[in-house]
């Protein structure tokens, strides 16, 4: 995920797993999750808490951080009456507005105090890619 600078990784069970990377989605070829696959996984990410909240609620939104590699957000679900992951990427750098290509007419937008900033558009008409 990290190598491939994916923004989120997609497992669910009796299917590939799949990468987001900018707006491409991307189906790993390695091997197609099993059951037992994601319980392992489950395993080694919940504590006994959130393995109780997860059964209890069938569905767990936590942190988990890798020393040396980086922050991610889970979301834990059920799907189809199966397990399911999302794991979503946390950059460790903010990019500058440059990078996320928005107008330098931002910078000045970003460093206000306080309020309450709304942008629109009509659907379609506009395509950030963050």
């Amino acid at each position: 995920m990290i190598e491939s600078k994916a923004d989120d990784l997609f497992i669910s069970i009796d299917a590939y797993p799949m990468l987001k990377i900018g707006n491409d989605v991307v189906q790993l070829k390695e091997e197609i999750v099993t059951s037992e696959m994601l319980q392992e996984l489950r395993k080694s990410l919940l504590t006994t808490e959130q393995e109780q909240l997860f059964k209890r609620e069938k569905e767990l939104d936590f942190a988990y951080s890798i020393k040396g590699v980086g922050r991610f957000r889970v979301n834990y679900f059920v799907q189809r009456s199966s397990d399911a992951i999302v794991i979503h990427h946390i950059p460790t750098v903010i990019k500058t507005l440059n990078e996320l290509g928005l107008p330098s007419s931002f910078s000045k937008i970003a460093l206000e105090d306080r309020g309450l900033i709304l942008v629109g558009a009509l659907l379609g008409l506009v395509n950030l890619q963050l």
